[in-house]
This record gives C-alpha cells, sequence and structure tokens, in this order.
C-alpha cells in the first residue's frame, strides 16, 4: 500500500519479481526432494503450518489504480 511504499521507498511493481518467486516455491512442494523440513511443520506441535495454501497472487498487487493517491502526503489543512 502506499504507507509501505512511503517508508520502504519501495514500489510494489519493484519487489514483483521477488513476491512471485517465493510464492512459486513456497507452493512447489512436489518437485522438491526436501522434505524433512515440510514433515516436521506438519505437525500438530507446530500448528500443521506446513499444511497451509497461499492465496492466488492478485496482479492488481503490483499495478497501481490511476485514482491512488497517496494518503500520507495528502495535506487536510
Amino acid at each position: 500500500n502506499c504507507t509501505l511504499e512511503h517508508y520502504t521507498s519501495y514500489k510494489s511493481s519493484d519487489i514483483q519479481i521477488c513476491v512471485c518467486a517465493l510464492w512459486e516455491l513456497q507452493g512447489n512442494t512436489s518437485r522438491c526432494p526436501l522434505n524433512a523440513i515440510r514433515e516436521k511443520y506438519q505437525h500438530k506441535k507446530f500448528e500443521c503450518v506446513a499444511n497451509m495454501l497461499s492465496p492466488e497472487l492478485a496482479q492488481s498487487l503490483f499495478s497501481r489504480q490511476a485514482n491512488d493517491t497517496n494518503p500520507l502526503l495528502i495535506n487536510d489543512s
């Protein structure tokens, strides 16, 4: 969002490739031969977090609407 862009100085489009790569890695379980970590975190002790799925990535996360404004830069006076 605009606040994160302001304080990090990154635009969402700047990190799109990285976000998409991480999303792909998290979801790519069938071709990964290293299952020990995934098996460990499938246990109830760890709240079965390895069984959780990421939501679909919306491309709208990476494109700005023409009417978006930065609330940090709006002067209310």
